[in-house]
């Protein structure tokens, strides 16, 4: 980030140093973006994940978890986890999560996604 900022979400407190690469967890990838935050290329710092596992039961959590999910998978930019179609493979956004989601939970925060990523442009 090319600010000293702090990020609070979900449970995490993150602070950013000026010019400083940090690991956030996959839910915060959107608001880091949001205020700057780039992905930085060379040594990859280890993930901050959320307990693997632990599945989001509120509404508005599993949401935000799921989105945090696949703004991971299309940070991370594996081949292998997208299908034909550039939609996420639930399999991929399950094992980021730790826990099964349905397909059209996938879909319909994938179009969310979408719709965000064509706002910021």
């Amino acid at each position: 980030m090319n600010r000293t900022h702090m990020i609070h979400g979900h449970g995490h407190h993150i602070r950013f140093e000026k010019n400083e690469p940090v690991s956030i967890p996959a839910v915060l990838v959107g608001e880091a973006k949001r205020w700057g935050a780039e992905l930085v290329e060379g040594e990859k710092m280890p993930d901050v994940q959320p307990e693997k596992g632990v599945e989001a039961t509120d509404g508005i959590q599993r949401k935000a978890d799921i989105m945090g999910a696949i703004e991971q998978l299309v940070a991370t930019n594996s081949s292998d986890d997208f299908g034909g179609n550039g939609r996420p493979h639930v399999k991929s956004v399950e094992r980021v999560l730790g826990y099964n989601i349905e397909a059209a939970e996938r879909d319909t925060i994938w179009v969310q996604y979408q719709n965000e990523e064509n706002a910021e442009d």
